[in-house]
């Protein structure tokens, strides 16, 4: 029933926002009816003091990875070929430095209803990204993925983009006058939309394009923060 709920709301273009434990025993653990080629393998854990140190691992699973890496890939060429090292590596970094972010965000603002909404949009930024829905369910079951997965990171995302938008300037002070001259820009996937109806979603995308440029600039600082180990 739960399953079914949550694809009546991705149709609607809603985000699922349930937030589960990351952990490396959720990693392993089978799915009923699973077969031994259905059950998860991690590609590494991570910790880092704001995620509770050594003693409370995360993990990043052979099925996250792939499907993360092939966004990367989509987000740049939109072919969907096949992704890359760096394209695997950029994703896995993205990952832990949005998961720290959310710590520290939680940590300040323990509220977790204020990014229901912005978790919505940025589901729906990751589903046109990714090349709209029929490519994303493509995509989603290719790397067996479920969008109770996806939504959980949807949220991390949530959280990680409040936390950048309360400590970074670029991305806090984005104005109405701001969107408005990068939409006549014409330097973006809304071109030939009306600003009116598309503002909303573009919006997101913009909040999510000023993201990841920040986080490029904060993933090598960022391993000096986590830890890694490599399980493959």
């Amino acid at each position: 029933m739960f399953e079914a709920s949550a694809r009546l709301r991705f149709s609607r273009g809603l985000a699922l926002t349930y937030v589960l434990t990351t952990s490396p025993a959720l990693a392993v653990a089978p799915q009923p009816g699973a077969s031994a080629k259905e059950l998860d393998a991690v590609d590494s854990i991570y910790w880092a003091p704001e995620l509770g140190g050594p003693d409370a691992p995360h993990m990043l699973s052979v099925r996250e990875l792939g499907f993360w890496a092939e966004v990367e890939a989509l987000g740049e060429d939109g072919k969907g070929g096949v992704s890359s090292a760096r394209q695997s590596s950029v994703a896995a970094e993205r990952l832990m430095l949005e998961d720290l972010w959310a710590a520290r965000q939680d940590r300040e603002q323990p509220e977790r209803g204020v990014y229901e909404a912005l978790a919505e949009g940025l589901f729906g930024e990751l589903v046109r990204r990714t090349g709209g829905k029929d490519r994303f369910d493509e995509v989603l079951e290719r790397h067996g993925l479920s969008l109770t997965e996806v939504g959980r990171r949807m949220r991390e995302r949530a959280r990680a983009l409040k936390h950048a938008e309360s400590h970074f300037t670029r991305v806090r002070s984005v104005s109405e006058s701001d969107l408005r001259s990068r939409w006549d820009a014409q330097q973006h996937p809304f071109v030939g939309e009306e600003f009116g109806s598309s503002r909303d979603a573009f919006a997101v995308w913009y909040r999510v394009e000023t993201l990841r440029g920040l986080e490029l600039e904060q993933l090598r600082a960022s391993r000096r923060l986590v830890r890694v180990r490599a399980l493959r």
